[in-house]
């Protein structure tokens, strides 16, 4: 039976070495079933803000949603690296630089033809569409299979 109070082993952690930021709710580590329940949702939801983009003659409006949901996806995977014992900043920024840098980047590269075959190439692949995507889900399994690091700590002793 799960009660409220219950926390995660890396919540625990963090509660026993006496960090400040464990008592903050918006900064605890993310547990595996957490983390993949926040990024079921958040990419339902960014599916659906997208195809609102596609169909409202107006996407501005829209537009401001889907980069509320990259950021939030980006703090959900952050808190998941942390409970995983990782860098929070590196989830956080392997999320950025997929979504956000790495478009910008080939969209300048092929805007000035730098690359010869690289449009279509892209085209066929599907970046910025399926490729960051697939990008995305590789980070998310990377950071969602590890176990939370006091209990790979325990299970190791035991």
């Amino acid at each position: 039976m799960i009660s409220g109070n219950v926390e995660s082993p890396g919540q625990q952690r963090l509660a026993e070495s006496g960090d400040a930021l464990a008592r903050n709710r918006f900064f605890r580590p993310l547990t595996r079933r957490g983390f993949w329940l926040a990024i079921i949702v958040l990419e339902a939801l960014n599916l659906v803000v997208e195809k609102l983009l596609s169909i409202e003659e107006r996407g501005q409006f829209f537009s401001f949603f889907s980069a509320a949901i990259v950021v939030a996806i980006a703090w959900v995977v952050g808190a998941r690296f942390r409970d995983a014992g990782r860098p929070r900043w590196l989830g956080v920024t392997m999320v950025f630089v997929i979504t956000f840098f790495l478009p910008l980047v080939l969209g300048i590269t092929v805007a000035a033809g730098f690359i010869p075959g690289l449009k279509e190439l892209l085209a066929y692949i599907g970046i910025p569409g399926r490729g960051v995507l697939a990008m995305l889900v590789i980070l998310y399994v990377i950071a969602g299979t590890p176990p939370s690091r006091s209990a790979a700590v325990a299970a190791c002793r035991a």
